[in-house]
């Protein structure tokens, strides 16, 4: 019997290629056979590890959000100096550092407007980030926080000469003034 040759790693490195080739190609143009040649792994063992292109995609996505939120955690958990200041360099270190993570994010966004898998994925990662900023900022509405955060990382490559770091903390800093001021009157209005 012929034993089967198994290359530790070998998933893995299919994610990671997986959104390398989405990166440059897009969604629509990382086929099966591209993420194969790209990874240098025959065609016919990619169902070993992934039984259709859909399940691989979803799988690198997976993988993105995880990273991407780890991003998130590490900054909001620094715990040193002011919660919105490092809110504030994670977006500015957002536009300038991780061009694949914005390319990557976008990809993401618009299959989650057409497949509620993505959408739900969307939603958990959605929903951990808020949770991370409201670890730092308590009492505050850490969705909206998060998605001024991403609004403005969005801006800033857009308007890259406009959305400075000034202009982000500002934003994040009134938010979370308003935010706070709303939260203070709802409890207010209902005693």
């Amino acid at each position: 019997m012929r034993q089967r040759r198994s290359e530790p790693g070998r998933r893995d490195r299919l994610l990671q290629v997986a959104l390398e080739v989405i990166i440059a190609r897009g969604v629509a143009g990382a086929t099966y056979r591209l993420i194969a040649e790209a990874a240098d792994v025959p065609l016919g063992s990619m169902t070993y590890h992934f039984t259709s292109r859909d399940e691989l995609v979803l799988a690198a996505f997976e993988r993105f959000a995880e990273e991407s939120f780890s991003h998130l955690d590490s900054a909001t958990s620094a715990g040193v100096g002011d919660p919105v200041e490092r809110l504030t360099q994670m977006v500015v270190s957002e536009f300038n550092d991780q061009p694949r993570e914005r390319i990557l994010l976008a990809e993401m966004y618009v299959l989650a407007f057409r497949d509620e898998r993505y959408a739900a994925l969307m939603r958990r990662w959605t929903e951990r980030s808020q949770a991370a900023i409201e670890r730092q900022l308590p009492g505050l509405n850490g969705r909206a926080l998060n998605a001024v955060r991403e609004g403005l990382t969005l801006q800033r490559y857009f308007f890259p000469g406009e959305v400075d770091a000034d202009l982000v903390h500002a934003t994040l800093s009134a938010v979370a003034c308003g935010t706070a001021s709303s939260d203070s009157e709802s409890l207010t209005s209902q005693e």
